[in-house]
C-alpha cells in the first residue's frame, strides 16, 4: 500500500529589482520621432514587458498617437557598472 505524498512548493516572494536604465525610441511616419531615456525601479515581480508597456503609455500621456508608433529601439538594463 502506498502512502500519499503532497509536494510542498515554497512560496517565492518577488524581490526588489533595483534601478534600471531605459532607452525607448519611437517613430510615427510623417509626424515625428522621439527618444525617451531615464531610470525606473520596477515593482517586485514586474516583467520587461510590463516596463515596456508602462513606458509607451507614459509617452502617449499627452499625445495618444504615440501608442501606435513604431518602436525603433528599446533597452532596459540594470543601472550598475
Amino acid at each position: 500500500m502506498s502512502t500519499p505524498t503532497t509536494a510542498i512548493t515554497p512560496a517565492v516572494q518577488p524581490t526588489a529589482q533595483g534601478t534600471h536604465l531605459y532607452v525607448l525610441s519611437l517613430f510615427i511616419h510623417g509626424y515625428a520621432d522621439t527618444t525617451l531615456h531615464g531610470t525606473i525601479t520596477p515593482a517586485p515581480g514586474a516583467t520587461r514587458r510590463d516596463i515596456f508597456n508602462q513606458l509607451r503609455e507614459n509617452a502617449a500621456r499627452n499625445d495618444k498617437r504615440w501608442l501606435k508608433a513604431l518602436v525603433v529601439f528599446f533597452s532596459l538594463e540594470p543601472n550598475q557598472l
